[in-house]
């Protein structure tokens, strides 16, 4: 997988049985900048597999199936069974965090199967699609999911090209930094979504949200928690991407919003990463969305200028 792109595969919060945090059962692909959404309405939760030795047989299955001239039905069905290996896949392997090699190229295929069954990609403007609008939850990636903010891919462009001299870490500064903060212990990722509301007018927007617990020791301390949520201006370009200004980061229901003076100064406080950001690196604030697959209940779109 490119480093520079981000997958990201993301299900509608209504939802419901995909909504418990550190589950595995949030699906969403990140990879360097895919993401997949799903909305679910009324749709059962997808099978978990206990099992996965079987998924790349049944990924050649539907290969197959898809190339026959079998009619409109054929393809909606080599549709619906890409998604239900996918989100299965996804679930299984808890978001993609634990996958193993083979695993990665399973859920590879799977997605490329749905990428080129997907029967409303070629025929209406995805990126300016009013079905975008809604809360998307992730549930897999092809990266930590914290990478599924455009926070990480604008600040992977601030810093492209700009090499540390340690042998043992990534010669890129910006991975390198990615794989000491990755390793750090106490924190834990939970649930992480993207808001997209406005699409087809001036003022829509693109809303990360991420929530990261802190635990030292429960015994003595309660664990704190809260969502680091920067917001982005989305801008539609061409049929199937939109380019993303990211402009502010805060901390939204902190635990540290219960103590005072500084609970009222967390819930207050944006930080400025449009302006960072272009101290760092002029025009790194700007990162590129594009969308290769959307339905009504999933949507898969990749990142590739990180």
């Amino acid at each position: 997988v490119n480093l520079s792109t981000v997958v990201l595969l993301l299900v509608l919060a209504r939802a419901s049985a995909f909504s418990a945090p550190g589950t595995g059962r949030f699906l969403s692909l990140a990879a360097s900048s895919i993401h997949a959404g799903v909305n679910l309405r009324g749709t059962a939760a997808p099978f978990v597999a206990a099992d996965s030795s079987t998924s790349a047989d049944s990924f050649h299955h539907q290969r197959s199936r898809m190339t026959g001239v079998r009619g409109a039905k054929c393809v909606v069905d080599a549709e619906q069974d890409a998604v239900v290996q996918l989100l299965s896949l996804a679930a299984y392997t808890s978001r993609g965090q634990s996958a193993t090699l083979d695993q990665k190229y399973d859920i590879e295929n799977a997605i490329s199967d749905l990428e080129s069954t997907g029967s409303i990609v070629n025929k209406v403007s995805m990126s300016e699609n009013p079905i975008l609008n809604g809360k998307w939850h992730l549930v897999y990636a092809s990266e930590r999911e914290t990478r599924s903010s455009p926070f990480f891919w604008a600040f992977r462009a601030a810093l492209k090209g700009v090499q540390q001299p340690l042998p043992v870490l990534p010669a890129e500064l910006a991975e390198s930094i990615f794989a000491i903060t990755d390793g750090l212990p106490f924190y834990t990722v939970g649930r992480a979504s993207q808001t997209i509301s406005g699409v087809g007018t001036a003022s829509a927007q693109l809303e990360s949200s991420i929530q990261v617990t802190l635990r030292v020791f429960d015994a003595l301390l309660p664990q704190l928690d809260g969502f680091v949520t920067t917001t982005s201006g989305y801008k539609a370009i061409g049929t199937s991407k939109a380019q993303l200004n990211v402009l502010t980061t805060q901390v939204k229901d902190s635990a540290f919003a219960q103590l005072p003076i500084v609970g009222e100064f967390m819930s207050d406080f944006k930080f400025p990463t449009s302006e960072a950001l272009e101290q760092i690196k002029g025009g790194s604030s700007q990162v590129m969305l594009e969308h290769t697959y959307l339905s009504p209940s999933l949507r898969i779109a990749r990142n590739g200028d990180g």
